[in-house]
């Protein structure tokens, strides 16, 4: 989806893969336009997504991506623009279920809800600063990261890794938008449902 819905000028796909057997890394590896960084071992997603930002310095932005996601088209062209116009540090997409019904279009305090959970897809359009945006397409301006740093990787599970981050962006001054143009479909939690592990029902 990524290939086919992107229609921006300039982006790199980074994939990172985190000590995968099933194969998955040697398609990615064939795929025109993608470069791999392969993981000895399973690290989390905190960590696997650090490691793609500290080896890769040169972008201007960092859009981490859940590999339980599919892109709709012109995605990524409206969250530039977001961060351009709205001169914001992080901005996130609308979060679809596969049903198309929204998922998240941002987070707000008090109790970290999800904004317009339910609905339908076309009821949400619109631009708007929040509180925190979903970790499963977020997107980083270079100098955000330059003042705050990377993702805290007491996180590396991956939950609530976007509420802490977003949560010094702002306490560091800086804003954090969703664009309900830009669609993104979530599956959820597909890698978790693999993970033998108490701690993940924790979670």
């Amino acid at each position: 989806s990524i290939q086919s819905n992107t229609g921006y000028r300039s982006f790199q796909t980074l994939v990172v893969d985190n000590g995968s057997e099933d194969g998955s890394h040697e398609i990615a590896e064939k795929k025109e336009g993608v470069k791999l960084k392969k993981l000895e071992r399973n690290l989390g997603f905190d960590i696997a997504n650090n490691k793609a930002i500290y080896d890769n310095p040169e972008y201007d932005y960092y859009l981490l991506l859940n590999n339980d996601t599919e892109v709709k088209e012109g995605w990524l062209s409206s969250l530039v623009e977001t961060s351009e116009k709205q001169d914001a540090g992080l901005v996130g997409p609308k979060i679809l279920y596969p049903d198309h019904t929204i998922q998240s279009a941002g987070f707000v305090n008090p109790g970290n809800k999800n904004i317009r959970e339910g609905l339908e897809s076309e009821e949400f359009n619109e631009t708007e600063e929040v509180d925190a945006v979903h970790g499963a397409a977020m997107m980083i301006r270079r100098d955000v990261i330059e003042k705050i740093g990377y993702l805290d990787e007491i996180f590396s599970l991956g939950n609530c890794e976007e509420w802490d981050y977003c949560s010094r962006a702002r306490a560091s001054g800086l804003s954090v938008y969703v664009n309900g143009e830009s669609e993104v479909i979530h599956k959820e939690d597909k890698t978790k449902e693999l993970i033998d592990s108490k701690l993940v029902y924790l979670l």
